[in-house]
């Protein structure tokens, strides 16, 4: 009897309609289908520039970053590297402070062999006191070029770093601060610019990209901050 009951409902249960898909069709000429495949490709090509340029210009920020860190560190550690050279030291391989080896590998590093005579047997193993002799050229070098400024906080440039990092008897910032007739807070922008300035003499041209990108991306900085003060 059940069953002959469930065999009429299925009996009487209505079929389900068969779903119906529309097709649709898009024509497109020749023409147009090579003028999307261009697109496509140059939109492609694009991205990929961006990209790369993207890559570059980190990679530029992060050598503008290590050159003028390294110029910063080669001054506040002044005294400690000069006296690698008057030491049984006479190569970067043999230095056992780890701050002074990061220093003297990165000046080696990016210093131009052509700044030094040196012969074939000597060229992969340059000597501390080479290294320093060059520091010391420049910093004669920028001494004479603050000294015949016209601009007072050029010609204090020179003066600040020699107090605070090259003499044996070093200064505190606020001794330097009063010897220069300044507050401190004008001290530490003059480092910074002494920095900005030792960078360029010390590493040639890769010195002169940093600082312009240096300056470049202050100059940016002081633009948005202005921007949104407006705001």
């Amino acid at each position: 009897m059940v069953e002959k009951e469930l065999a009429q409902e299925v009996q009487q249960e209505p079929e389900a309609p068969e779903s119906k898909i529309e097709k649709r069709y898009v024509v497109i000429s020749k023409e147009d289908l090579d003028n999307l495949i261009r697109n496509a490709g140059k939109e492609g090509a694009k991205k990929g520039v961006e990209a790369y340029e993207k890559r570059k210009e980190k990679e530029r920020e992060e050598l503008a970053d290590k050159l003028r860190n390294s110029a910063k560190d080669v001054i506040i550690n002044y005294r400690r590297l000069k006296g690698l050279k008057n030491t049984s030291v006479c190569n970067v391989d043999s230095v056992t402070d780890p701050t002074l080896k990061e220093i003297l590998e990165g000046l080696a590093g990016r210093i131009r062999e052509d700044e030094f005579t040196l012969n074939s047997t000597t060229r992969n193993k340059i000597k501390t006191g080479m290294l320093m002799n060059h520091v010391d050229v420049k910093l004669e070098e920028y001494k004479k070029e603050c000294r015949r400024s016209r601009i007072i906080d050029v010609q204090r440039r020179y003066r600040v770093i020699e107090m605070l990092y090259l003499r044996e008897d070093r200064m505190s910032v606020e001794e330097v601060a009063e010897a220069e007739e300044c507050d401190k807070s004008t001290i530490y922008r003059t480092l910074e610019k002494a920095y900005d300035d030792l960078t360029v003499l010390m590493f040639g041209i890769d010195g002169v990209i940093t600082m312009g990108m240096k300056r470049q991306a202050r100059k940016n900085k002081g633009k948005t901050v202005r921007s949104a003060k407006k705001k």
